[in-house]
């Protein structure tokens, strides 16, 4: 409808956790520390509530909205989004299965099985095992040094005693398995301090074991892989679901164990900001569906607006209102003090030559005979008009008569 095209404006802001940092910084941010993108199709759905919540604004405030500007505002908003997940066809992202594994607990999607089952087994297992301790008699033995966690100070166990490598799996699985397990047994140390080895012996005089809820007269567990091969044969298939796509909700992506997985989603979070076209076509068809009319501009931006706009032939209106419909029309943009400078240069702003204008002005933003955008710039439904005008100039021109003898039709 002859709006001006909009100023250039900046990029959005990428999206930020609750501390105002930006979401995916910190030690993940060095390019030599980021996991590599997985093949997986990231697709922004808005959510019913957030529609109908900025759908009533939209029909509250009157005005048309940049379809862009309203996409941007659903990124910044994490609630008003769910996040579709689906593999790429050619291969899936872990085995070639093209399936994502999702812990039905919480939400958590991985693009792998085994990421999975150490999550639920990490975060969810209180309801399948009871952990109780035991008393027994410390270890026995000459031992020379005491292996260290360097990420949590936990100590393992010298490393030639019989459970040591049952603790690292089980210390990797529980808090450490955003990394591979090379990776974390590099950040082991040997400490030859024998106030340690005591400590160590100390903390052994108790064993914990795993009792399993749903059979109580069934013997303990006594190490964590015990517990991993019954998970994997009892509950593994209840607690983690596979499939082809996963939806899930925008705030559970911003969390994503799977660090693979985040990067995937972040990367294409901050796509979408910079440029939001496939969202603005999904709240194009959902505003539609909600009653909202959308409309393009001369210049090729999309408008949504709760008023449909209608043309209004300036010579059939009365003069106060023909007056506006001219101004806007010779002067698209203008706000209201661009035409209050233009209809009534000098007026003060509450005399009733003004008061009369904006009421007349207000009439027709109403009706659609003129475009009040988000940013208080004015138009008139330019296009519409000139159909108008032309069919009006048709039905005045005169019918055609016969053609004379001897000329071409």
């Amino acid at each position: 409808p002859g709006a001006p095209s909009p100023e250039p404006e900046p990029a959005p802001e990428p999206p930020r956790d609750a501390g105002g940092r930006e979401w995916g910084g910190g030690r993940e941010s060095r390019p030599d520390a980021l996991p590599p993108l997985l093949p997986v199709e990231v697709a922004f759905v808005p959510e019913r509530a957030g529609l109908v919540a900025i759908a009533r604004r939209i029909a509250k405030v009157g005005r048309a909205f940049s379809l862009f500007d309203v996409a941007s505002l659903f990124l910044n908003q994490p609630a008003y989004l769910t996040i579709k997940l689906t593999p790429a066809a050619a291969g899936g992202p872990a085995d070639g299965s093209g399936s994502l594994c999702q812990c039905r607990e919480c939400q958590q999607v991985f693009a792998d099985l085994g990421q999975a089952v150490a999550h639920v087994m990490a975060r969810h297992l209180e309801p399948f095992y009871r952990r109780d301790e035991e008393t027994v008699d410390p270890p026995q033995g000459a031992f020379v040094c005491v292996a260290r966690c360097g990420l949590s100070g936990e100590l393992l166990g010298p490393p030639n005693y019989h459970s040591f490598n049952d603790r690292v799996v089980e210390l990797h699985r529980t808090r450490f398995s955003h990394l591979s397990m090379d990776d974390y047994r590099r950040r082991i140390e040997n400490v030859h301090d024998a106030a340690l080895i005591d400590q160590w012996k100390e903390q052994m005089k108790k064993r914990t074991v795993f009792r399993v809820v749903a059979e109580p007269d069934r013997a303990p567990l006594e190490s964590f892989p015990e517990v991993e091969a019954h998970f994997l044969a009892t509950y593994a298939a209840a607690a983690v679901k596979a499939g082809a796509a996963f939806t899930l909700p925008g705030a559970v992506t911003r969390d994503l164990e799977d660090r693979r997985l985040r990067r995937t989603v972040m990367e294409a979070w901050h796509r979408e900001s910079r440029f939001p076209l496939r969202l603005s076509i999904t709240l194009r068809l959902a505003f539609r569906h909600l009653g909202l009319h959308i409309f393009r501009t001369a210049a090729g931006g999309n408008f949504v607006t709760a008023i449909v706009p209608q043309a209004l032939d300036p010579e059939t209106a009365i003069p106060p209102i023909r007056e506006i419909l001219t101004s806007l029309e010779a002067h698209p943009g203008l706000d209201k003090a661009g035409l209050l400078e233009q209809l009534r240069p000098g007026e003060a702003a509450e005399s009733p030559a003004v008061h009369e204008l904006f009421g007349h002005l207000r009439w027709l933003v109403d009706k659609g005979h003129v475009i009040e955008f988000s940013d208080g710039r004015l138009a008139v439904p330019r296009n519409a008009v000139r159909k108008v005008q032309t069919a009006r100039r048709d039905e005045r021109r005169p019918a055609a008569g016969p053609a004379p003898e001897g000329t071409a039709p």
